[in-house]
């Protein structure tokens, strides 16, 4: 797996980061949560290098597009239609307990976002090292009508969740 990291056409750092991967058994983990937790490897290495594994900057900041840019389609659409569902679903739970603060959402988009920042470098160790295309579990999504329906129907729900919360 060394030699197949090292023909790859990325960055040293991903490089680097690819290997730390192995080293603590990335190619066998069905998640991020799987690997890093209980696992003495993990807890081996540095605090940086574990960072490196769960802490990415620029997914954090530009979300399901980074996911785009690293050509991973489908996981990047499922995590936008993911969090899209999980902002309507706070934005009904604060609006039903009546918090009027606008901090409520710059808060909670922080945390969704984090998603694709935590996700990220197991998500593209994953697709560039062990060819995944998409997360164990989520078969259905495997297919692209199936992904867009799923995406359309996200918008739809947090657009309405907004238009109910703000008109009534």
């Amino acid at each position: 797996m060394i030699n197949k990291i090292e023909e790859l056409k990325v960055s040293n750092g991903w490089k680097k980061r690819f290997q730390l991967f192995n080293s603590i058994g990335g190619s066998e983990a069905k998640s991020i949560i799987t690997l890093t937790i209980h696992n003495k490897k993990y807890s081996a290495l540095s605090w940086w290098d574990q960072s490196s594994l769960v802490c990415l900057l620029w997914p954090l900041i530009f979300g399901g597009f980074w996911y785009f840019a690293k050509k991973m389609w489908g996981k990047g659409f499922v995590l936008t239609g993911l969090v899209m569902l999980i902002k309507s679903l706070f934005i009904i739970t604060t609006y039903t307990l009546h918090i009027e603060s606008m901090a409520r959402f710059y808060v909670f988009g922080a945390f969704a976002v984090g998603i694709y920042s935590y996700l990220g470098a197991f998500d593209y160790y994953k697709f560039k090292v062990c060819n995944e295309k998409m997360w164990p579990g989520f078969g259905i999504f495997k297919r692209t009508p199936i992904i867009t329906l799923f995406v359309i129907l996200s918008l739809l729900v947090l657009v309405a969740t907004i238009w109910f919360t703000t008109k009534l």
